[in-house]
């Protein structure tokens, strides 16, 4: 449904869309937003190499295990954006999320705990009516990616890197004017379905 609803306002826009804030001759430079995600490829990602790991271990052991989640976060993002039209803008976006499980054993438990830091550079294009917009945004930039595996023995070793970092938001709405609330689907180190609340200035 959003996807027709995005395929039909982006070829109608151009007839009967109205600029966002000629009603009050007044345009934002400015948006600082905010917001919480669920399902990045950070975590999928993670979650495949440890279904991995934990399947060939099976192989020498046979203790009963499981792996369940240790209290994962995020991804956690805030962002600024600057806009050059009412339609256009460019900006920078922090995301943070840790991913934490736990492999439990008969004899003990191994904690992978794995850390994600990005900083992105952020293209937004929008559409639409004064209070109800669509919006499409690349996001490039870098990772820093560290992981430590502890175990109920002691052993805590660790390793880190830095990564690219992207996400794509295929397809968002945003509802509002000066203070807004906006949804979005997408791939990439932001979540699946991202959820969050923009001010504009």
């Amino acid at each position: 449904i959003l996807i027709v609803l995005a395929v039909f306002a982006g070829f109608s826009s151009p007839v009967f869309a109205i600029n966002e804030y000629e009603d009050e001759d007044e345009e934002f430079t400015y948006s600082v937003y905010g917001g919480y995600g669920f399902g990045s490829i950070l975590n999928i990602s993670t979650g495949l190499l440890e279904a991995i790991a934990f399947s060939f271990s099976a192989a020498f052991t046979d203790e009963a295990r499981t792996i369940e989640d240790n209290g994962s976060f995020g991804p956690l993002f805030f962002g600024a954006d600057f806009y050059f039209t009412d339609n256009f803008s460019a900006g920078g976006i922090f995301a943070y999320e840790s991913v934490n499980r736990r492999w439990q054993y008969t004899s003990g438990h191994v904690d992978w705990n794995w850390t994600f830091v990005s900083l992105m550079g952020r293209i937004n294009i929008q559409y639409g009516w004064d209070y109800f917009k669509f919006y499409h945004s690349l996001m490039i930039g870098g990772t820093y990616a560290g992981i430590e595996v502890e175990s109920s023995d002691g052993q805590s070793p660790g390793s880190s890197d830095f990564i690219p970092g992207a996400h794509l938001a295929l397809l968002g709405i945003k509802v509002g004017r000066e203070f807004c609330v906006f949804a979005d689907v997408g791939v990439g180190y932001l979540g699946m379905v991202n959820f969050g609340a923009s001010y504009s200035f």
